[in-house]
Formats: structure tokens, C-alpha cells, sequence
């Protein structure tokens, strides 16, 4: 039988966040209006390389491309950095829409035409990057809420993740943890709420 660590581990191998692939570029000041939210987010919020404020970035949640106020001066370098973390995301995590936005190249390239590919992987970036704050607050509002547990041997040993009646409060959290090694010969479970939020996220997004 696996250890818990290693049957983490194992599950989790293959998820990659994009806070992790777009080190050196963060979403600040996430504010986002989920009522007017529509085929895209409708939210602002500050891009930041390297612990810089680079730009801001906003979308009014009708299904537009976002839009960017421009740098100033002193940071345009950080803004090529922030264009070449996006593209590496891209190449990386997101092939299939990144080969899309090659295609668009052809041998009229224009200045414009290269900023409208800038801006195209810098959406798909900032929206993983969106995308994962917005999962890791919800995630966090179930976990404060109740007591989650994954089963390790259900789905064939994929696991499976359930969310308890108990309130996770502390007391809680302890006869929990007590009962999880008291039957431990028996089942095989995990108490989520006690992991770190990156793993706690990625199992989160990998444990169905």
C-alpha cells in the first residue's frame, strides 16, 4: 500500500498550475464581479512582474478580449518579461491555442499584428492565472466551511472527494483526524483540510 505522501505525490504529478509555470508574474488586486460575469470574468486587477506593478488588466465580462493599460517607461522591460512568461505558459500548458495564434503570423507581420499575438498569449495567461485565485478562494470558503475527506481506493484508486456535514472547526478537525488513524486498517482516507493550499488545490482540481 502507498503512503498518503506518495499517493499524493503520485495523484498530483501531472497538475501544474499556472502560478507555478508563470513564476515572475502574478495577478494582484483581483476584484471580480460575478453577478455581471458572462462569457468571460468581469474584473480588474494589477499585473505584476517580479514584485512590480507592470499594468493593469480588465474585462467587462461580455465575452471580449481584456484590456491593458499601458505600461509606463520604466516598465517596459518588465513588460517584455511579462509578454515572454505568457508565451512560454502558452507554449507549454496550452499548445492547441497556442499553435492557434502562431497560424495567425504570416509574412505581412506587422507591428500591429505582433502586438495583437502579444496580448493573445498574455489573455490566456492572466486567465489561468484569474482562473486559479478565483478556484483557490472558493476552495477555501468549502474548507472553512465543512470537513472534506478523500477516499483513496474509490475510482479504482484515482480517489474521490467529499465534503462531510461536520463543520471544520477545530475539534472537529482533531476527532476527524483521530477517527481517519483509528480505521486506517481499514480505509484508506485523507483529510484534506489539514494540507498545505497549494497541494490541498491540485488535488482539488485533480480528485474528482
Amino acid at each position: 500500500m502507498r503512503s498518503q505522501s506518495q499517493w499524493i505525490k503520485d495523484s498530483i504529478a501531472n497538475t501544474r498550475l499556472a502560478s507555478e509555470v508563470c513564476a515572475g508574474m502574478e495577478i494582484r488586486s483581483l476584484d471580480q464581479n460575478k453577478v455581471s460575469s458572462n462569457d468571460t470574468h468581469h474584473f480588474n486587477a494589477h499585473i505584476y512582474v517580479d514584485g512590480t506593478k507592470v499594468m493593469r488588466v480588465e474585462n467587462d465580462g461580455r465575452g471580449d478580449n481584456n484590456y491593458y493599460t499601458p505600461p509606463r517607461e520604466e516598465g517596459r522591460k518588465l513588460y517584455r518579461k511579462a509578454i515572454d512568461i505568457a508565451e512560454s505558459y502558452c507554449r507549454t500548458e496550452r499548445w492547441h491555442e497556442y499553435e492557434e495564434i502562431r497560424s495567425k503570423e504570416d509574412s505581412d507581420f506587422s507591428f500591429y499584428k505582433e502586438m495583437d499575438l502579444e496580448f493573445a498569449y498574455l489573455d490566456l495567461a492572466v486567465g489561468s492565472l484569474i482562473n486559479e485565485q478565483l478556484t483557490m478562494k472558493e476552495m477555501g470558503k468549502a474548507l472553512r466551511k465543512h470537513i472534506h475527506i478523500i477516499d483513496k481506493d474509490a475510482n479504482s484508486g484515482k480517489g474521490l472527494l467529499y465534503a462531510t456535514d461536520k463543520r471544520a472547526t477545530k475539534p472537529h478537525l482533531e476527532n476527524s483526524k483521530k477517527a481517519i488513524e483509528k480505521i486506517g486498517k481499514h480505509f484508506d482516507y485523507i483529510l484534506l483540510n489539514t494540507l498545505n493550499p497549494t497541494t490541498q488545490l491540485k488535488l482539488w482540481l485533480t480528485v474528482s
